[in-house]
């Protein structure tokens, strides 16, 4: 059960730049023999978003989508430069 608890913690808190004591809980467990693979890291992904989701930090939440108007702008402004227009020189 520790196991689960600390890798959840790290799922949700690695992302986000929380360091927490789940790193090196995980990293005993793993030199200890312990394995995450298979069906039981679905789960654990699935309890990481479950959480995420009950803190109000899913990803979509997170991140604000550009209206498409917006996007066109955007590329606009960064395409290459126009030269400038020839002028008749008197």
């Amino acid at each position: 059960m520790e196991l689960e608890a600390e890798s959840v913690a790290y799922f949700v808190g690695n992302p986000r730049g929380i360091t927490a004591k789940s790193q090196s809980c995980l990293a005993n467990h793993i030199r200890a023999g312990a394995s995450l693979a298979g069906p039981h890291l679905y789960e654990l992904t699935k309890m990481a978003g479950q959480m995420e989701e009950a803190l109000g930090i899913t990803a979509h939440t997170l991140f604000a989508p550009q209206p498409p108007a917006n996007r066109k702008k955007q590329r606009a402004s960064q395409a290459a430069p126009q030269p400038a227009p020839l002028t008749a020189e008197t």
